[in-house]
């Protein structure tokens, strides 16, 4: 009702006012609050061959690391989301190549596509083709430990790309035991020199893909791989934070089984 309402509200701003929390939240009546803990619960879920594991970014960085940590305790399979495909080395334009060697090859595939060719440009496409050969290496790794494992090549910041994805997992696997959504993208500039292209190249990847991947996978259980930046805010990273607090509060609700991490630099 309206007096309820205003009862709950003038109780938070009070709380506000003192020196109680900064954080309030009601739902249902109910006053909740964030608080720190000395006690971390012990996780109760026991990990079983050949169950279903889907993972954005989880081709390269620490959500690989969790992923080769789990695939040796038990087989499992697993499908993995990631931007970049892999590229065997026998295929690669570089692998075993000198860095000398590397500019040259990577010069020569430039010019064939611009007059002007920039020495970043070159860094890029040779970081490109290193992280291909990164992937193609982890994934095989995973793959010799017993998992079955596919890629899905996906820009998970397009929506309408993940959701066909999404449904093709489901077609290949069926039921997803866990997701652990590990994918984003940070890019640090202060507000006035962000436009809304901007914002959503950040937020779409790690918020509106967890959201879009949970609805549309309905895992048992789902991992998000946040940041202390939606905790605690960092300078030029508005879109980051904002998109980060939102796993975390969406984490938050009882009963949807998310575990977010806040995890520093890695």
């Amino acid at each position: 009702s309206g007096s309820h309402l205003a009862t709950n509200v003038t109780a938070a701003v009070d709380e506000w006012l003192s020196d109680g929390p900064v954080e309030l939240a009601w739902r249902k009546g109910q006053r909740f609050t964030l608080a720190r803990t000395n006690h971390v619960e012990e996780p109760t879920w026991v990990q079983k061959p050949n169950e279903v594991v889907v993972a954005t970014g989880g081709t390269r960085g620490v959500t690989f690391e969790i992923l080769r940590q789990m695939a040796n305790k038990a087989p499992l399979k697993m499908a993995l989301v990631a931007r970049t495909a892999g590229i065997e080395s026998a295929e690669s334009p570089v692998y075993g190549k000198s860095p000398t060697e590397c500019k040259e090859i990577a010069r020569g595939f430039l010019e064939k596509k611009t007059d002007k060719v920039t020495p970043i440009a070159i860094k890029n496409w040779i970081a490109q083709q290193e992280r291909k050969l990164e992937v193609a290496a982890n994934v095989d790794e995973l793959r010799s430990l017993g998992c079955e494992v596919e890629l899905f090549q996906c820009d998970v910041g397009d929506q309408e790309e993940l959701v066909r994805v999404s449904e093709s997992i489901q077609k290949r696997f069926g039921e997803v035991d866990l997701l652990i959504h590990g994918a984003g993208l940070e890019e640090s500039k202060f507000l006035v020199d962000k436009d809304l292209k901007a914002f959503r190249r950040v937020f779409e990847p790690k918020a509106s893909a967890a959201l879009t991947l949970y609805f549309g996978l309905a895992p048992k259980r789902m991992v998000t791989m946040g940041s202390v930046a939606g905790r605690f805010g960092n300078a030029g990273q508005v879109d980051y934070a904002a998109a980060n607090e939102l796993m975390a509060a969406f984490s938050r609700r009882s009963g949807r089984g998310i575990l977010n991490i806040n995890w520093t630099a890695w």
